[in-house]
């Protein structure tokens, strides 16, 4: 049994001498590569920016999704528009007490258009036809021959004439990429004809 204040010793094999074993105490050796960590930080970098955009581009898609109107169905049915080759028009919005009676389009004649508004006054009549050929009707002699108490304006369709008929039969007109005809009785005011030839907007 060793003494408490006894060395221990080993023997150096390269030198074949006994040395105590205090004096050279194991060190750990350090591994010249670098830690797993900083191995792999980059993987690990470019995984999190991969999720990252992953999810902005999702994230976008849904935003769009939800932000983008469907296109409006057009007012006017397929089986009337399908039959003329003219450009049509809708009312996008009406005097108070106005509505479109949605069964009342028809096809009376080739490219022309024919529906009603009912208003609390009386029942308004408007047609829509293609634009008289060379040869044919003259629209302005047609206007100032049968309109009476005419008021000519511009809007951002195009000319626009409000008046009456001789029988006090109230009458627009909007001349554009088609000729437009709103009639009335003598109930409906000039400014109920006015305004519905100025809400009218083209249908795709």
């Amino acid at each position: 049994m060793l003494p408490t204040n006894a060395v221990t010793v080993r023997r150096d094999t390269r030198t074949d001498k006994l040395t105590p074993a205090l004096l050279q105490p194991a060190m750990p050796r350090r591994s010249a590569k670098p830690p797993r960590f900083y191995k792999r930080w980059p993987v690990r970098v470019a995984a999190i920016i991969v999720v990252i955009a992953a999810i902005t581009f999702v994230v976008i898609l849904r935003m769009h999704s939800t932000t983008t109107p469907a296109p409006p169905q057009s007012p006017i049915p397929k089986s009337i528009s399908s039959q003329v080759h003219i450009p049509l028009y809708y009312p996008s919005t009406l005097p108070a007490g106005l509505t479109v009676d949605k069964n009342s389009f028809r096809v009376p004649a080739p490219d022309v258009v024919v529906f009603a508004i009912q208003s609390p006054d009386g029942r308004l009549s408007v047609s829509e036809q293609a634009m008289p050929g060379p040869g044919k009707l003259n629209i302005n002699d047609f206007l100032k021959t049968n309109v009476l108490d005419s008021v000519a304006s511009l809007s951002t369709l195009g000319q626009v004439t409000i008046g009456h008929l001789a029988d006090g039969t109230r009458f627009g007109s909007l001349v554009t990429g088609s000729w437009i005809i709103v009639v009335g009785p003598q109930q409906v005011t000039a400014n109920d004809v006015r305004d519905i030839i100025n809400a009218m907007s083209p249908v795709s």
